[in-house]
């Protein structure tokens, strides 16, 4: 079986997955010092998530006998203005990573790997729950920011409860 686009998909991907983790690092070093340490804590959880599907991917790959292809990760945005345009930027990341499991998965069948296929499924289920997790966050945010500007007290709660996530 000729799979070897897929495969190189596959490494890009873990590539992407490890750069994912950089770009919520540097979101959760702004927050931290802005002082909203709730939401540090929600992005910083979200660096070892995306660490740790790359590292599904890179065991997946492994474990088939293909090799893993590193790369260079490039520099993260370190500035923002506002808590909103940090989960803005992050959704439209995760609607990203969706694009890119779904051309996998697009592949996958072209050249009808069914392992493949397989170990795919988890990962575009899992982005129906990240899109979801950030787009409640923003309708949360936008509420509390809305036309009569910041609701302080509720951005205060709002960084309280991410403070939370296990």
């Amino acid at each position: 079986m000729n799979n070897e686009k897929l495969i190189k998909a596959l490494n890009e991907q873990l590539n992407f997955e490890i750069e994912s983790a950089y770009i919520y690092k540097g979101m959760a070093n702004w927050l931290s010092s802005e002082d909203w340490n709730g939401f540090s804590h929600f992005m910083t959880k979200q660096v070892y998530e995306e660490l740790e599907h790359a590292g599904k991917i890179e065991r997946f790959l492994l474990e088939i006998g293909k090799k893993i292809e590193l790369t260079e990760v490039p520099q993260p945005k370190n500035e923002y203005t506002s808590v909103n345009e940090v989960m803005q930027i992050a959704l439209e990341h995760e609607k990203e990573v969706t694009r890119r499991f779904n051309n996998l998965m697009d592949i996958a069948r072209e050249v009808d790997d069914k392992r493949i296929e397989i170990f795919l499924q988890w990962f575009i289920t899992e982005q129906v729950e990240e899109e979801a997790t950030f787009e409640g966050i923003i309708v949360k945010l936008d509420r509390l920011t809305g036309k009569d500007g910041a609701n302080i007290t509720g951005l205060y709660m709002l960084n309280a409860e991410l403070g939370r996530r296990e």
